[in-house]
């Protein structure tokens, strides 16, 4: 397996993420240009991020899937991921300014009224579900 890493360094400009947000796509083209060039010049095939790929808000949906289905089981974090991705892309395409307010809400009154998440929220509701949710 032939594989060359490299790291764009200083050449690179901000993604524009944010700047996009915000509403000014007039820069986040300027930006995403600028950087799809240096793709061209030096051939990448593919490109890491690591804000993305590292960053808190991975690390954060982490936890929060872990919380949302149940911690300390199998199947909890798989049922947190589903139903908290599900949410959020629902969120991010209908009311892309204020899903994360949404999404926060959403967590805070799941660790609040259902702390031991969804998981233990249906071994609550349905006991004959203990068996199979583990």
């Amino acid at each position: 397996m032939d594989v060359d890493f490299a790291t764009l360094g200083n050449e690179e400009w901000c993604c524009g993420d944010h700047i996009l947000r915000l509403g000014e796509r007039g820069l986040f083209e300027i930006l995403a240009e600028h950087n799809a060039s240096l793709f061209k010049k030096y051939d990448f095939d593919t490109y890491i991020e690591p804000y993305g790929a590292f960053g808190v808000h991975k690390t954060t949906e982490m936890i929060a899937t872990c919380m949302f289905g149940g911690a300390g089981t199998v199947v909890g974090p798989v049922i947190g991921s589903v139903i908290l991705f599900s949410i959020g892309d629902f969120l991010w395409t209908r009311l892309p300014y204020l899903h994360m307010m949404i999404f926060s809400v959403i967590i805070v009154a799941v660790v609040l009224f259902m702390p031991q998440g969804m998981i233990g929220w249906l071994r609550e509701r349905y006991p004959y579900l203990r068996n199979i949710l583990k």
